[in-house]
């Protein structure tokens, strides 16, 4: 699973526990542009990401198989996933029935999504030219840190 933003940010990867009818968090990382210096707002063009994969290369291995579920993010992000051929895991609908997923061949899928109208993102620009995420912490205290 690779995971791209246009900003930095941080994600969590969930999947369904059918036995016991909820999400559980497998992974947590952040979203980097990995070696990339921020200096100037043009540097900020350059996109954030992260992976999961059973690669050696990977930024986060996957352990066994991953179950069906969501991935969470606290920026827009985009999420191309790969299934093993063969492999066609049980998906949970809306309505709380189950069905099989299709089996993608080994082929890359875009997995398009929502942001929930309860979480937002704000992305404004510093006085220094820079882009900056604003974040709301404990309390209701405010930070900004590049985006």
């Amino acid at each position: 699973m690779s995971i791209a933003s246009p900003y930095e940010g941080n994600v969590k990867i969930y999947s369904w526990d059918f036995i016991n009818s909820e999400l559980v968090l497998e992974y947590s990382f952040p979203l980097t542009r990995n070696g990339v210096t921020i200096t100037t707002k043009d540097d900020q063009n350059h996109p954030s990401a992260g992976q999961l994969s059973n690669e050696v290369s990977a930024a986060v291995q996957l352990e066994g198989d991953l179950n069906a579920g969501i991935v969470v993010a606290d920026v827009p992000i985009t999420v191309v996933t790969q299934t093993a051929s063969g492999l066609n895991p049980e998906l949970r609908s809306q309505n709380g029935t189950t069905t099989t997923a299709i089996e993608s061949n080994d082929d890359e899928t875009l997995s398009l999504g929502i942001t929930p109208s309860d979480l937002k993102v704000e992305i404004t620009e510093g006085t220094d030219g820079l882009l900056y995420r604003r974040v709301v912490g404990a309390g209701g205290v405010v930070s900004f840190v590049l985006a």
